[in-house]
């Protein structure tokens, strides 16, 4: 099913914050997640997931965007859909742009989602969220760590899971050359 060809009724979209997912990265689990299996992972359970990965782009990032190309290539050859967003500014506030709408820009082909998964713990999102699940019924998931998550976004949201929990047997992670003690 394509975007374009049938909107983007009876599909996940996963919104992945680089930034807040990378503070939990170093701060929580002392590796960092292997985005392709990962994504994989997650889509397992999914008919059809699109990602949407922000990112804050920075000189030293560059080689960052090749790595990006790389894992659309690989995640489109499993039929999960991989957009990158780059942005020079605050990475929340185009997150919170696009899920306005994505939520409200609708008409007849183009369609909410049935799912959003949050990979992030700000609070900033819970109202956003909160209002997807209240007005139009679409089901809630963030995905954090335990110490990161937003009390609101847990109680607000259908479903928490927590990043450190996730079995490690999937291969999700990649193992960190300098771990967090």
């Amino acid at each position: 099913m394509s975007e374009e060809k049938d909107g983007i009724t009876g599909i996940t979209v996963l919104f992945f914050d680089k930034p807040n997912m990378d503070f939990i990265e170093k701060e929580t689990l002392g590796k960092k997640i292997n985005h392709d299996k990962f994504f994989s992972f997650l889509a397992k359970k999914e008919k059809e997931l699109h990602v949407r990965f922000y990112w804050r782009s920075s000189e030293d990032e560059s080689p960052y965007g090749i790595h990006l190309k790389q894992l659309r290539i690989k995640l489109q050859a499993q039929g999960i859909r991989f957009i990158s967003i780059e942005t020079e500014k605050d990475v929340d506030i185009a997150l919170m742009n696009d899920m306005f709408t994505i939520l409200f820009d609708v008409n007849d082909r183009f369609a909410r989602p049935e799912k959003i998964i949050l990979c992030s713990g700000d609070k900033a999102f819970s109202v956003i969220l909160g209002t997807a699940k209240r007005r139009f019924g679409i089901s809630t998931t963030v995905i954090s760590s335990k110490s990161h998550c937003a009390e609101v976004l847990k109680e607000v949201l259908d479903e928490t899971i927590f990043i450190e929990d996730i079995d490690s047997n999937e291969n999700l992670f990649l193992k960190d050359p300098n771990p967090i003690n």
